[in-house]
């Protein structure tokens, strides 16, 4: 391909990442009609894929540990703190701090909330371009002090011949790159 980097190959490891993390929850309660999976309250998923400068990370964590509830936004106050969570959401520097050194800046966020059954998620998907990719060497995860109610982080990351998988939670928020 001319030494271009091909743009599907990142999604492809994200989309494996996902598949890899299905069911990788642990006790959790399932949701019928086949729509949101399986999850456990204070316990979210980041996948990371990382490919010479561009990170790609999807991410989803149930709503009760972001807004406190699962539910439809019901009034004005609960409307309003799923839109304030989906503009944190929507910072993936913030949340998840790569190091600085790396110089990561943000080329796509998506933020969804999914509502199924009475139960809720926020799904994220990110991606960042870093003009010093070897200078990777963190992620830093913020995301604890933003939410009240997240507890843990189920954290799979692929990159090169890394495959990391880690538990990340308010005790242990960084994610070491090797």
């Amino acid at each position: 391909m001319n030494g271009q980097v091909d743009p599907m190959k990142g999604v492809v490891l994200v989309v494996a990442l996902i598949a890899c993390s299905a069911g990788a929850h642990g006790q959790s309660h399932k949701h019928e009609g086949g729509g949101l999976g399986a999850h456990v309250h204070g316990r979210g998923v980041l996948n990371i894929a990382i490919e010479k400068g561009r990170v790609s990370m999807d991410f989803e964590v149930p709503a009760v540990d972001i807004v406190g509830f699962e539910h439809q936004p019901k009034s004005a106050k609960e409307r309003a703190l799923v839109e304030d969570a989906k503009a944190k959401l929507a910072d993936p520097i913030k949340l998840f701090a790569p190091s600085p050194t790396a110089g990561c800046r943000v080329t796509r966020s998506e933020v969804a909330v999914e509502t199924e059954d009475g139960h809720g998620a926020f799904h994220g998907s990110y991606e960042l371009a870093c003009t010093q990719p070897r200078a990777l060497k963190v992620f830093k995860l913020d995301y604890f002090g933003l939410f009240k109610g997240a507890q843990k982080l189920s954290v799979r990351l692929i990159g090169g011949a890394r495959q990391v998988k880690f538990e990340a939670g308010r005790g242990n928020p960084v994610l070491e790159v090797k």
